[in-house]
């Protein structure tokens, strides 16, 4: 593992989300801000990337009376270079019918299923809480690492010019 991979990841909560996910603090620095959009983002992406937790109730809301609202959230997000829905329950709860409400199975996966294509927005289905938080940490992690790699491969490229415009001056005089 690189120095790199080892520094600690600066994520942002957003302050409105009353459930936060408890991040490991070895790897991940957490403050509470306010996002535009969704509830977690790496610090200096947020403008770029960003993930919108759902517990199954609040999806179901999102499906029914808060759809459009929650349509324009994802409209929002497709704007972004990454987003992601990350679900606190499986396909198995909706599928089994494992909940109460008048949407129906169907209603659900379908919406689903319309918004991943028309927004290019994944729902990840993650099957319970821990899992949604694990798998919202591996997908902070790895929008880090990537930023960073892509940040030193520009710093490494710009040095590089820098260098080869030191020498080509140097050869001019």
């Amino acid at each position: 593992m690189s120095g790199a991979a080892k520094e600690q990841i600066d994520l942002i909560v957003d302050s409105r989300e009353q459930s936060p996910f408890v991040f490991d603090p070895a790897v991940f620095n957490v403050a509470r801000g306010t996002l535009k959009l969704a509830d977690y983002a790496v610090a200096g992406m947020q403008d770029r990337a960003a993930i919108e937790r759902k517990s199954l109730s609040d999806l179901l809301g999102c499906i029914g009376g808060s759809r459009p609202r929650f349509e324009r959230e994802l409209a929002g997000l497709s704007k972004l270079d990454f987003a992601a829905v990350v679900i606190e329950a499986g396909i198995v709860d909706v599928l089994g019918d494992g909940y109460r409400s008048s949407i129906s199975p169907a209603a659900v996966m379908g919406s689903c299923a319309a918004w991943s294509v028309r927004y290019r927005v994944p729902f990840y289905f993650c099957g319970s809480r821990h899992h949604a938080q694990l798998w919202t940490a591996h997908l902070l992690r790895r929008l880090a690492l990537d930023e960073r790699r892509r940040v030193e491969e520009v710093t490494a490229a710009a040095s590089m010019i820098a260098e080869e415009l030191a020498a080509a001056a140097k050869g001019a005089q």
